[in-house]
């Protein structure tokens, strides 16, 4: 009899409590923060689409992974830019002037990203050079960024590798008489006695040479217990060639001209042992996994494994979003955000973005016993 009374008194108190519900209900809500838009230049046709393709897989997936986590939204206006420098102008403009991009990633060669620069300097705004190689991209001046592996980055994680890793004390290096031959070779040299060591020697040769016998014959018989070669995929494919024919089997070191599928074909075939430092980075999903999960995934979703250009573009986008979540979504501390990145080892006039240790590293791959596979 009693459970009536006892609802009955709770009206007025429910009455009472409606108006105040009414008045919570219908106080405005905080404004979700405007997406901040992004602009990508890349070739999706013709000859150059594979690399293009590439590089807008690497940001989808990048862009995924931000969507999941990210409290501030990012918006992602991708524009093909096939047909050369006047087409990547023309796309640049629509991408700042209609898109309203705050952000511009791309292009995947030099000369186009040269031209993409010069109006992101005009008008202030910020480009993230993902992986065209040219040096002095990152030199163009404030907003200018660029995320290509430098060759002494390369070459500074291959020989502290080799020393560490594969016990390497005394290898003789092996170059090009080219400008960049001889500048590898210098770079090669002072990166090893900066680690206590000393090049056995080192040995030019003429470009597109394909006879290195006596020059092998040479370095083996001064005790050289690794080579460090620093051609074309060509030369080092006829070079490792040789050296095998002799009963060198490594280890060969080089950059990824090592790494082509005929070098791995031949590294496979004859059991030979070596290590390379890919022009990419080796990606982890954040606290997910390492590399060989983001190659997994990549797969999974693409159907064909990660190249440079999509480890490049994932990096790069993966970049720009935790640097907006550090902002708190704050577009004119963007550029802060990138300013803080710039690589400590190199003179600030390089201009280099520097991805975290634990983001991205120089991508280094060994080959031994007939398989291949990432070990930094």
């Amino acid at each position: 009899m009693d459970r009536p009374v006892k609802a009955a008194r709770r009206i007025p108190w429910l009455l009472r409590a409606v108006p105040a519900f009414l008045v919570l209900v219908s106080l405005p809500r905080a404004a979700a923060p405007a997406p901040m838009t992004v602009g990508v230049l890349a070739p999706l046709n013709g000859p150059d689409a594979p690399y293009g393709v590439g590089l807008t897989n690497g940001v989808d997936l990048a862009l995924a992974l931000h969507e999941r986590s990210g409290l501030y939204p990012i918006g992602v206006k991708v524009e093909d830019t096939s047909g050369g420098e006047d087409k990547v102008i023309r796309k640049s403009l629509d991408l700042l002037d209609r898109s309203g991009a705050e952000v511009l990633l791309g292009e995947i060669w030099s000369v186009r990203t040269f031209a993409v620069a010069g109006i992101v300097l005009a008008r202030g705004m910020t480009l993230i050079s993902p992986v065209a190689p040219h040096p002095d991209i990152g030199r163009l001046g404030e907003g200018i960024y660029s995320l290509a592996v430098p060759r002494r980055r390369q070459l500074d994680r291959l020989l502290l590798f080799a020393r560490d890793s594969l016990g390497v004390r005394t290898p003789a290096v092996l170059y090009p008489e080219t400008e960049e031959g001889s500048a590898l070779q210098s770079t090669a040299s002072s990166l090893w006695n900066s680690l206590g060591m000393s090049l056995s020697q080192s040995v030019p040769y003429r470009p597109g040479q394909h006879d290195f016998v006596a020059e092998l014959d040479r370095c083996l018989e001064r005790g050289a217990d690794a080579i460090l070669t620093l051609g074309t995929s060509r030369e080092v494919l006829s070079l490792v060639s040789h050296g095998s024919q002799s009963g060198f089997l490594g280890p060969y070191l080089g950059l990824e001209n090592l790494g082509t599928e005929e070098n791995l074909h031949l590294f496979n075939e004859r059991l030979c042992m070596g290590a390379f430092a890919d022009d990419s980075y080796s990606v982890a999903l954040s606290e997910e996994g390492g590399p060989d999960l983001f190659d997994q995934i990549y797969r999974q979703k693409y159907g064909t494994s990660a190249d440079t250009f999509a480890r490049h573009g994932f990096l790069a986008f993966r970049l720009i979003g935790l640097i907006v979540e550090s902002s708190h979504g704050n577009p004119s501390a963007l550029r802060e955000g990138f300013e803080a990145l710039r690589d400590p080892l190199l003179p600030p006039r390089d201009r280099f973005l520097r991805p975290p240790e634990d983001l991205a590293r120089v991508r280094l791959v060994l080959l031994q016993s007939g398989a291949a596979r990432d070990v930094w």
